[in-house]
């Protein structure tokens, strides 16, 4: 265990911009991610209420699944 510690800070001294844009990279992809489900959520309740709009509280034709 104390090589492949001494083998990371080695790695982390000799290539500081590699190892920050490594970070960089998977904050912006863990981000993009949670905005991606956070848009699809909101899409949906978007979609149900113009749906619910446009036709009222019916229910004869329309099933809104949560």
């Amino acid at each position: 265990m104390s090589s492949l510690k001494s083998i990371s800070l080695r790695f982390l001294k000799c290539s500081k911009i590699l190892t920050i844009s490594c970070f960089f990279s998977v904050f912006i992809g863990t981000i993009l991610i949670v905005e991606m489900f956070n848009m699809s959520l909101n899409a949906s309740a978007s979609y149900r209420n113009s749906i619910k709009s446009m036709y009222g509280d019916c229910d004869a034709g329309i099933v809104l699944v949560r």
